[in-house]
């Protein structure tokens, strides 16, 4: 099951060009071998990033993927959302769509 969901995870990275057919079938064998999951080996031997692993993972499930480090936050929304379910989720309103909020969480 783990090597399933592990290949459809790397071909998500292979069809967003973060790695190779060949790294991606070596990663794989190495999971396998040493029981290790494929975006950690990924990840500690540097052929990716985690936002590479987490955005693939957050198009896998149907979730969209923003990187705050790319973009701006909204401060006038900031009181849309509850202080304390903003903390207990590690959450952030970044935007507004309509009547939708675009929330940003951990």
């Amino acid at each position: 099951m783990a090597q399933t969901s592990s290949r459809q995870l790397g071909e998500l990275l292979l069809d967003r060009k973060v790695i190779s057919r060949d790294v991606l079938e070596l990663v794989l064998d190495r999971e396998e071998r040493e029981g290790i999951a494929m975006s950690a080996l990924l990840v500690q031997e540097g052929l990716v990033g985690e936002k590479d692993i987490i955005a693939a993972v957050a198009e896998q499930v149907g979730i969209p993927f923003v990187d705050l480090a790319v973009y701006a936050v909204r401060p006038d929304l900031e009181a849309r959302l509850e202080a304390a379910v903003a903390r207990l989720h590690n959450a952030v309103v970044v935007d507004r769509q309509s009547d939708v909020l675009l929330v940003a969480m951990e």
